[in-house]
């Protein structure tokens, strides 16, 4: 093996080790990206367990404390129900406040799972592209060469008048 192969060789496994090392990071950023996505939605739902929940009890047992109520009082029927009915309101804006945010946060965190799936896929094809271009140029010049070699190493000699011999066409 000559000098100058030697030294290409000796590149190409430096470019290859870089690109291993970027790739290495590029993952490293992606997990610690996704972990902190994680952690917030996990948070998230932790707070819509605290305060909704309460919320929806305390709705609960103030219509079980108002139905008997408006059984046994026939004259306030109008204003306890409007009363029920407002508090069930708040309950229901309070439900749907929380159930828009969660829908928006999985639709948040469904497109961060695209975008970096995608930039996966980005960065494949950046790498094969990268890497297979140059060894196809690297087969090139080898073969090139190869055949230059072969060519100086051809033991029969031309004949006396110049000729190749066989190789006449």
């Amino acid at each position: 093996m000559n000098e100058a192969t030697l030294i290409v060789f000796t590149v190409f496994a430096a470019v290859i080790t870089v690109s291993f090392v970027i790739q290495t990071i590029f993952w490293a950023g992606m997990f610690a990206a996704v972990r902190k996505s994680q952690e917030k939605l996990h948070a998230l739902i932790q707070d819509v367990r605290i305060h909704a929940l309460p919320v929806l009890n305390t709705t609960r047992v103030l219509m079980d404390d108002l139905s008997p109520q408006v059984k046994t009082i026939v004259s306030n029927v109008a204003e306890t129900s409007d009363h029920v009915r407002n508090m069930s309101k708040q309950a229901n804006g309070v439900v749907e406040d929380v159930a828009a945010r969660a829908h928006a946060q999985a639709e948040h965190v469904d497109h961060m799972v695209q975008g970096t799936l995608d930039q996966i896929s980005q960065a494949g094809c950046n790498l094969q592209h990268g890497v297979a271009a140059p060894m196809r140029r690297l087969n090139g010049i080898v073969n090139g060469v190869r055949a230059g070699w072969s060519v100086l190493r051809r033991k029969d000699p031309p004949g006396p008048d110049g000729s190749d011999g066989d190789l006449f066409i």
